[in-house]
């Protein structure tokens, strides 16, 4: 409908004002089917001590891809030269030198390789707790921040230099790396067993 406007020259029409609160039901039935077309975000059971994300992936806070232990097979301290070498998609990562300190880095130095000194069993087959200590290191902790196939190479005087290339483990229905840990043992043997 339409009325004429007052005080306005013959013949100009504007909408008619009565009656747009008949919209209002109309606006609140609608505006709750509006929404989000996503599916809800999955939930956990509070008694469950793991959680996923969408897809069956780990949810948590952010771990390295790889947690690197790094120790001899007679159970002998590392040598203090010994250095580990990363390379990974990125490029060669700076090299981690046991007995020089300006290499030991922190991710908040940018780093994508942190070794330590690792505490636990010594060599491979030694219980106890034998980490640092007695003047020496018996192991090195690596975290490898890394985010696919990882080349670690170690090098220390009396072994021959160690390279393992690491590959990412996946899990059912998650198509992310899962973090895993991996050992790299340096060995005297003749066959490097």
């Amino acid at each position: 409908m339409t009325e004429v406007a007052r005080g306005s020259s013959a013949g100009y029409m504007r909408p008619m004002r009565r009656g747009w609160w008949w919209l209002l039901p109309l606006i609140a039935v609608g505006l709750p089917m509006c929404g989000d077309d996503a599916p809800p975000s999955p939930t956990t059971s509070s008694s469950s001590s793991s959680s996923t994300g969408g897809g069956g992936c780990p949810m948590g806070p952010p771990e390295a891809l790889f947690k690197l232990r790094v120790s001899t097979d007679d159970a002998a301290q590392l040598p203090e030269d010994t250095t580990v070498t990363v390379r990974w998609s990125a490029g060669e990562e700076p090299a981690f030198v046991l007995n020089d300190p300006t290499t030991h880095k922190t991710l908040e130095d940018g780093s994508n390789v942190v070794c330590a000194p690792a505490l636990g069993s010594g060599g491979a087959g030694q219980g106890g707790a034998r980490g640092v200590g007695g003047g020496g290191t018996w192991a090195l902790a690596c975290d490898l921040w890394t985010s696919g196939t990882t080349e670690v190479t170690v090098t220390a005087t009396g072994y021959p230099e160690t390279v393992e290339t690491f590959k990412p483990e996946t899990i059912d229905d998650c198509e992310m790396p899962v973090p895993s840990e991996v050992e790299l043992i340096l060995s005297n043997a003749p066959d490097g067993t």
